[in-house]
C-alpha cells in the first residue's frame, strides 16, 4: 500500500503583485466628450435666453401692462383655442403606398413597372403580345414616351410602339 505523506497546506508558488496605486489605463470616448461640450453650449445658451427673456418681460410689462381680470384671461385662452382650431391640420397619409397587383395594372403601368424593376433583383422575363397576334419573349430594357425596347431571348433588340401592345405577361413568377 501507499504510504500517505503529509502535504503542506500552503501553495507551492507565490506571486507578489504590488497594489495598484493609480489607473494604469484611462478610457476616452469621443461621443462622451461631444455630449459634455454640447451640454456646456446648451447651458450657456439657456442662461443667455433667460436673461434676454427677463429683459423682454420687464420691457413688455411696462409697455403693455399685465392682464389682471380672470375674464380677460379666459377670453385670451378662448381666442387661442379658436385660432388653433382654424388652422388646418394636414391630412395624414400612410407611409407606404399600396401597390396594385400586376394583373390589375394596364399595359402602360406594366411596362413602366418592368422597366423600373429593382436593380438588385434579376430582370423578369415577359411575353409581350402585339396587335397583329405576334408574341415576343424577352426583357424590357428601355422605355420612351411612345416606344418600348425589348431584348429577346436570342439577344436581338426590337422596338415596339406602346399603342400596338395588347398584353404583357410576366414569365417565371
Amino acid at each position: 500500500m501507499r504510504k500517505k505523506t503529509a502535504r503542506k497546506e500552503s501553495p507551492l508558488l507565490f506571486q507578489h503583485t504590488p497594489p495598484v496605486k493609480e489607473n494604469m489605463q484611462t478610457i476616452f470616448s469621443a461621443k462622451k466628450a461631444q455630449r459634455v461640450k454640447q451640454k456646456q453650449r446648451e447651458e450657456i445658451e439657456r442662461t443667455a435666453m433667460l436673461e434676454s427673456k427677463k429683459e423682454k418681460i420687464s420691457e413688455d410689462d411696462s409697455a403693455i401692462g399685465m392682464i389682471e381680470t380672470p375674464a380677460a384671461v379666459r377670453d385670451q385662452i378662448h381666442e387661442y383655442h379658436v385660432e388653433q382650431a382654424e388652422q388646418e391640420t394636414p391630412v395624414r397619409q400612410p407611409a407606404f403606398r399600396k401597390l396594385k397587383s400586376f394583373r390589375d395594372m394596364d399595359v402602360e403601368e406594366k411596362l413602366s413597372y418592368l422597366f423600373n424593376f429593382p436593380k438588385q433583383l434579376p430582370p423578369v422575363a415577359c411575353i409581350v403580345t402585339v396587335a397583329d397576334g405576334q408574341q415576343f419573349r424577352g426583357f424590357i430594357i428601355g422605355k420612351a414616351d411612345k416606344t418600348v425596347t425589348v431584348k429577346l431571348m436570342d439577344g436581338e433588340e426590337i422596338t415596339l410602339y406602346t399603342k400596338k401592345i395588347n398584353e404583357v405577361k410576366m414569365v417565371g413568377m
